[in-house]
């Protein structure tokens, strides 16, 4: 008689997500798997339930999450409702900022481009501020209980100068110039200084030296706010006589806090300078020639779509300046000629949006702010009258007080033509203005001439080192085609990356001048949101899959994903993806995690394809979220939501559950009142607060005080407002609240398991299931198989490990622990033994339970190839 074969074994090693290629054969691993729903492999062969995230921790009346950051140690929110609030006391209640009183924005922050859904308020921490974009510009925060300002001090306006006295530093036949700064020193004591003004010129024509008087215009939010900004003036050398410009190689003579000069008469501040030469030993100007240069002047940073610091520099991406024209007058004075500007012509400024149309008229009298009027110079000298009308003009512009959109500058510096102004628009708004006048012959231009910025998509602007608010207008960079739009800035450890229209980019060296190398030119972001760093790589969502960008090359990492990715990025079937789309890096945990929408109208990402570096394997959660951070105070994720609130209109910040123990497998949770009949295996519960679609499902843990029961039916009774929960044991449970925990449904299903032969039958026998943590108290399995139906349910149960007379008195609870390593050794079901290859799914629902399964062992006998 021949002796029965012994049975071969296959053992199984858990792998990650494998969803594209062909699953026979060697084309993947043994223990891949085709679901791997709300698990993590954080280990080789270990896939564990993930953990939960808890909505009680906060709830966002009326407003959604649309960006989270953290500042301090404090957790920030962007929200819907785009006002920017603070978790002050970590508590969940979100205190909303203030008006923006320095532009008079009623606490609303709008994202630079509210007609890209891909659009966000982007921030970040550095230099101990927290600086944020918006469609206004820049900000900045220097304290949690501070308010956010514009980020830089306003530049210098105009001004002019006499001289006063019977003798005095200025000898006769000299001129000498000013400029004037106004800055603050914030509550960290870092000092912010603005752009120097136009040059003030002061000639004595004099018998006898002299000093000086000195009037300079407030900028209009230095004059709301004086309390906030000091004022420097410096002046320059004088010049030989009077035919010669003075230098602009400048000295503080005088520093002065603007509080001092309150109230302003006529938005002007006077001083007298009686500094000698001698005596002229003030801190140098930046801008001087031995200093930074006067094109290095401290502007405010640009309108931009994304904000990075890289080696302490700040930069900003795909930018756009202040609206701006230039004008040169080029005659002025009746004496100068019938081309000239006379009085009574006029000067016309009408934006197109977002301010008032005024006028400015020449007079042959005295500047006017109330009325507008200008001087006209009338001398005979034609490069001193149109110097000094062009000055007046600016200077009158700034203080009349019909004007609410701009400012006036004189830029002729020594060495040019004189006549050069410049009018900027105060804010960042895109909205254009236009210039018109009466008489073009005295104008350089032709008129009318309608205000300009600089729109460049694929510019980088960059701060001076260590002074994010301080940017000069020529410190810039330009990346790729001038018509593809960068989409991402994110730094490395040795350069920034650049996510653009026509490909990625890096932008490397310690200091100026920056290089730009590209890295590849084939790979395109696809939702701007879902770039983020870990493991000194960029991982986003590409045209190509997800991408890990490095320093050198751009390497896709979603290939076993490629068919599932490939679908949920169709912009025919997912309209939405570029506005829910969104990543995040977790770095303590390795992961980086993409949050996508599950269907076509999602409004914020549903499900998450998980990513671990080091193991390197992909997972999927079921999760809601819309933005996110992980809180270093406390190594915490925290998902905020624009959807699936209790109340039409309100949302949750969900917090991680993090305590290291079995508390950790829950969702969210809800505190509801119950009334007990005579059963006591009977809830019911009376007018659920829940969210609007959420009903309380069997498999839901209910816990009161001491008592923690399963939902096992769930049965509806008369009246729209009652439900009765029947549990699975009768304890004590009182008239009260109580609350009801969401599990985590983990679910994980192999691919085909056909022990490398899958043409040949086989005869399964058993399945020995091992796991690294046993702490739920049954687990579903279920097995299928090519030939089988239906797939057949098998309960695991744990084994207990220790118990009576096994361990030490003491060591362990009485009857053993259900935690820890074991193995369940299991028949396979007569319906599916045989087979070419079978299918292993478990699944666990219960909340405040998990398991790691690392794998199974699989005996079978080879049978025939023969098929049913």
């Amino acid at each position: 008689m021949a002796q029965q074969s012994m049975p071969a074994s296959l053992l199984l090693e858990v792998k990650g997500l494998y969803l594209n290629p062909s699953t026979f054969g060697n084309n993947a691993p043994k223990g891949a798997l085709t679901i791997a729903d709300n698990v993590v492999i954080d280990r080789p062969s270990v896939v564990a339930t993930r953990r939960g995230f808890d909505n009680s921790f906060s709830t966002l009346v009326a407003s959604g999450a649309s960006n989270m950051f953290q500042f301090n140690s404090v957790k920030l929110l962007h929200g819907t409702d785009n006002n920017l609030y603070a978790d002050v006391l970590d508590d969940g209640v979100w205190v909303p900022y203030a008006d923006d009183v320095f532009r008079a924005v009623a606490r609303k922050y709008y994202v630079p481009e509210p007609l890209n859904p891909a659009s966000r308020v982007r921030g970040l921490e550095t230099n101990k501020n927290f600086y944020f974009i918006t469609s206004e510009g820049t900000y900045r925060l220097d304290r949690i209980t501070g308010q956010p300002r514009l980020a830089g001090a306003p530049p210098g306006l105009s001004g002019t100068a006499i001289t006063v006295g019977a003798s005095g530093f200025l000898e006769p036949n000299t001129n000498v110039a000013y400029r004037i700064v106004f800055g603050y020193k914030d509550f960290n004591q870092q000092l912010v200084l603005g752009a120097p003004s136009s040059r003030i010129s002061l000639s004595n024509t004099g018998a006898a030296s002299a000093n000086a008087e000195v009037t300079f215009q407030v900028p209009q939010e230095v004059e709301e706010f004086p309390a906030d900004f000091f004022f420097q003036v410096y002046r320059s050398n004088a010049s030989p006589d009077l035919n010669t410009e003075p230098d602009d190689e400048m000295a503080l003579v005088y520093e002065d806090l603007v509080s001092n000069y309150i109230p302003l008469v006529g938005g002007q501040i006077v001083i007298e300078d009686i500094v000698p030469d001698v005596l002229k030993i003030g801190a140098a100007l930046y801008t001087n020639q031995g200093q930074d240069g006067i094109l290095q002047s401290n502007y405010r940073p640009p309108w931009c779509t994304d904000i990075c610091t890289f080696k302490q520099y700040t930069f900003y991406a795909n930018t756009r300046t202040i609206h701006n024209a230039s004008v040169t007058l080029i005659s002025a004075g009746a004496s100068n000629g019938e081309d000239a500007l006379i009085p009574g012509d006029t000067i016309t400024f009408t934006p197109v949006a977002a301010g008032t149309t005024f006028v400015l008229t020449a007079t042959a009298g005295a500047n006017d702010f109330t009325l507008g009027l200008f001087q006209v110079s009338d001398t005979g000298n034609p490069g001193l009258d149109i110097q000094v009308t062009a000055s007046n003009l600016a200077y009158v512009a700034n203080g009349y007080v019909g004007n609410d959109f701009l400012d006036a500058y004189y830029t002729s510096t020594p060495g040019e033509l004189p006549g050069k102004l410049r009018f900027d628009r105060y804010s960042l708004t895109a909205a254009p203005f236009a210039i018109t006048v009466n008489d073009a012959s005295s104008w350089e231009q032709t008129m009318p001439v309608t205000s300009i910025n600089d729109s460049r998509p694929n510019r980088i602007y960059y701060s001076k080192f260590n002074q994010p608010e301080a940017v000069p207008i020529v410190n810039y960079i330009e990346v790729g085609s001038a018509n593809a739009v960068i989409r991402r800035i994110v730094p490395l450890r040795d350069g920034i990356m650049v996510m653009k229209d026509d490909g990625v980019f890096r932008i490397s060296n310690a200091a100026p001048p920056f290089t730009i190398t590209p890295i590849d030119y084939n790979v395109r972001i696809l939702a701007d949101n879902t770039a983020a760093e870990l493991d000194n790589k960029v991982y986003f969502l590409s045209d190509q899959g997800v991408v890990a960008l490095s320093d050198s090359d751009a390497q896709i990492m979603s290939f076993v994903l490629d068919k599932t990715i490939i679908e949920n990025t169709s912009p025919v079937l997912f309209p939405n993806l570029t506005s829910v789309a969104w990543g995040i890096a977790y770095q303590s945990a390795r992961k980086y995690i993409l949050f996508m929408p599950l269907v076509d109208d999602d409004q914020q990402a549903t499900q998450e394809y998980v990513y671990n570096h080091l193991t390197e394997v992909w997972t999927r959660w079921t999760l809601a979220g819309s933005c996110g951070i992980i809180f270093k105070k406390d190594g915490k994720m925290y998902l905020g939501s624009r959807d699936s609130a209790p109340v039409a209109g309100d949302s949750y910040v969900y917090q991680e559950r993090k305590s290291f123990t079995i508390t950790d497998y829950a969702d969210s949770q809800y505190n509801v009142n119950n009334t007990v009949t005579g059963n006591t295996a009977t809830i019911i519960i009376d007018n659920p607060p829940l969210p609007i679609g959420v009903a309380i499902l069997p498999g839901w843990t209910i816990t009161q005080g001491g008592n923690e029961a399963i939902a096992r039916v769930v049965s509806a009774v008369p009246g729209p407002t009652t439900t009765t929960i029947l549990t699975d044991a009768v304890q004590h449970w009182e008239a009260g609240e109580v609350i009801i925990y969401v599990p985590i449904t983990s679910t994980v299903e192999t691919i085909q398991i056909d022990c490398e032969n899958p043409g040949m039958n086989k005869q399964f026998s058993e399945m020995v299931y091992m796991f690294t943590e046993q702490g739920f108290t049954k687990l579903t399995a279920k097995i299928s198989s090519n030939t089988a139906g239906l797939p057949i349910t098998d309960i695991l149960i744990p084994t207990h490990r220790g118990g009576w007379g096994i361990d030490p008195w003491g060591t362990t609870p009485w009857g053993g622990t259900l935690t820890g390593q074991g193995k369940i050794r299991r028949y396979v079901p007569q319906a599916v033994q045989r087979a070419g290859w079978l299918y292993i799914n478990l699944s666990n629902a219960e909340a405040f339970t998990a398991f790691g399964w690392s794998g199974t062992e699989i005996f079978f006998k080879q049978t025939s190839s023969r098929q049913k």
